[in-house]
């Protein structure tokens, strides 16, 4: 008589090591700035196109300041 093929064994998973899980928190670190540093620049170069259109008057930047600063 013909014996059943063997059940096949679930493998065991493990976590990811220290080393990988620090790397892609490096990666998003970066990641991060990088899109903070391209929102900054776009953010600002937009601000210089509104003023010298006219949509904003000059002076704006001393009416951002808040009020315990300056």
């Amino acid at each position: 008589m013909e014996q059943p093929p063997p059940l096949p064994t679930n493998p065991v998973v493990a976590g990811a090591g220290f080393w990988i899980r620090a790397l892609a928190r490096i990666i998003d670190m970066g990641f991060g700035l990088l899109l903070g540093l391209f929102g900054g620049i776009v953010g600002a170069i937009v601000l210089v196109i509104l003023q010298t259109v006219g949509s904003i008057s000059p002076g704006w930047q001393q009416r951002n300041i808040g009020e315990g600063e300056a």
